[in-house]
């Protein structure tokens, strides 16, 4: 797993490492959930830049590849190089939602474990984007994958969106998925994964921190 550090307003402890970590800003205007990332809709959620939270393969001083703008998670390797694997992740939120989209470049899409648009399948088993929610900022010191802990599940939890639309919210205690849900994507065949480059956008509707400016963000991608 590649994990991309966080994404957070104002925390109650110490600050997280600045080159891993970005703030997610408020958006004047909510994005469409449509697969598309536009400039005039994401620009904000892209930092100054537009494309400022990038996670990119880059070379040590040694000359082997390191990740720069990420971390690698579980049992993870470094890609090769930004075809094997990169992306752009972009955050914001308004009263009512938050909003992530990633744009992902891989150039070996794995898709052959959990079904096409299934839910609660093995989506660790292929490529994917998992979103990682701190709504209360209770920052649990090991990840708490039961779907039942209410300080867990109660403010986030585990979002995660496959290559072929399979998704999994068991970690978040199963909110609910799909237009007029807790959260959704963009609809399949709408700027989804396409061949080096692809989109997920997902807005997350019910879980708000309950003080503002206190939420994570932990975004993640998943690899085999």
């Amino acid at each position: 797993m590649l994990a991309a550090g966080v994404i957070l307003g104002y925390a109650d402890r110490t600050r997280p490492d600045p080159t891993k970590t970005q703030i997610a800003l408020p958006l004047a205007v909510a994005p469409t959930i449509d697969g598309v990332i536009s400039p005039d809709e994401w620009t904000r959620a892209g930092g100054a830049a537009g494309d400022f939270w990038a996670v990119t393969v880059v070379t040590d001083a040694d000359g082997n590849p390191a990740l720069r703008g990420g971390t690698i998670g579980d049992a993870g390797t470094v890609p090769t190089d930004n075809t094997d694997l990169s992306y752009v992740i972009y955050a914001g939120f308004d009263a009512q939602n938050l909003y992530v989209a990633v744009r992902v470049k891989d150039n070996l899409l794995v898709s052959d474990d959990a079904a096409e648009g299934s839910a609660n399948g093995n989506t660790w088993m292929d490529d994917s984007v998992e979103v990682f929610v701190d709504g209360d900022n209770s920052n649990y010191p090991n990840r708490d994958t039961t779907g039942t802990n209410p300080q867990v599940v109660g403010s986030g939890g585990q979002f995660v969106i496959t290559v072929n639309n399979a998704y999994r919210e068991a970690e978040a205690g199963n909110p609910g998925y799909g237009p007029g849900q807790a959260w959704r994507r963009s609809p399949p065949g709408h700027g989804g994964w396409h061949g080096l480059r692809g989109g997920v956008l997902i807005a997350l509707r019910s879980h708000r921190p309950s003080k503002p400016g206190t939420d994570q963000v932990h975004g993640g991608g998943q690899r085999r």
